[in-house]
């Protein structure tokens, strides 16, 4: 089977790798055009547009896959199928009815929870104790069409955005590889998604990634492993501003303030929630590498009774 890619992060290029070293051919790729990582940062290319480089893949960046071009590049290829995952556009109605197949996407959720931008991220906010991987074929409404298959995994305690991603993304590549196989054979079923079970995981807002220390120690813990590596979830204490990393719930209640430095052990510090206790492992002052969190109290000079959020 003829298919085209399309794909940026390394979430997408874990599939693709996958993709190309079976049973299908993989006759072009397209990816975001190259962006700087950060403000004042070179230039970088995506891990997808890197490996089709590497393999000799025909390639296209486009701005945007609107417009009479880009549908012509697709419609003159020799292909029975379109793979999305994590391109980051919208692909247009006109495109999704080109390929014999039609279009399939790997989405990181078990749809249709967590429709949109972060599910992974949300699923950890939100406390999910499971989430997963659909393959389903695109419609023009987001993460709404039909499901060809899914897989579940459990969310651990103490998992982390990262932690959680790099799952997701070694079993979507499985998931698709399946996926190929049964439409290739023409054994595939399309469920239809119930949309009273529908909900949104909506793109992360920088104001979110400030910690409400009023809050339950397990929605603080749920919500600092959901922006583990990036972008950290974070505080201020004595004029510091850090991110916050490596939190663990403690069994006990404690009393006090909330944000409130209860106590100071040897693998990390102990901070009031508004009910509960949280342990902090790791945190990362501004413009600094992430250090151990007692390192950090040590150097600052910050105590037992010092309170996060001053």
């Amino acid at each position: 089977m003829k298919i085209i890619f399309m794909g940026t992060p390394e979430f997408a290029a874990i599939s693709l790798r996958e993709l190309i070293a079976g049973e299908d051919e993989i006759v072009a790729i397209f990816t975001q055009p190259d962006k700087p990582k950060g403000r004042g940062k070179p230039v970088s290319s995506s891990p997808v547009k890197l490996i089709a480089e590497e393999m000799k893949i025909p390639l296209f960046t486009p701005l945007s896959l609107k417009g009479d071009d880009v549908f012509n590049t697709i419609k003159n290829y020799d292909h029975e199928l379109i793979i999305v995952v994590a391109y980051g556009q919208i692909i247009p109605g006109n495109i999704l009815n080109l390929p014999k197949y039609g279009c399939i996407n790997a989405h990181a959720s078990l749809l249709p929870q967590y429709r949109g931008a972060a599910p992974i991220q949300r699923a950890i906010m939100q406390g999910a104790e499971e989430t997963g991987i659909s393959i389903i074929k695109l419609i023009e409404e987001l993460d709404a069409g039909p499901i060809i298959l899914q897989e579940k995994v459990k969310i651990e305690e103490n998992e982390t955005y990262g932690s959680l991603h790099d799952r997701l993304a070694k079993l979507a590549a499985k998931c698709l590889i399946e996926a190929c196989s049964l439409i290739r054979n023409n054994k595939f079923n399309l469920e239809k998604q119930d949309e009273k079970f529908a909900t949104y995981a909506y793109k992360l807002k920088s104001e979110e990634e400030v910690i409400e220390w009023s809050a339950t120690a397990k929605c603080i813990h749920d919500h600092i492993q959901a922006l583990d590596p990036a972008p950290g979830a974070f505080s201020t204490i004595r004029g510091h501003r850090i991110k916050i990393f490596s939190s663990r719930l403690i069994k006990s209640c404690g009393t006090g303030t909330p944000g409130n430095i209860i106590d100071i052990k040897k693998d990390g510090i102990l901070i009031q929630a508004g009910e509960g206790i949280i342990k902090i492992a790791e945190v990362q002052p501004a413009n600094k590498k992430r250090m151990s969190a007692v390192e950090f109290v040590n150097g600052a000079r910050i105590s037992k009774g010092h309170r996060f959020g001053d």
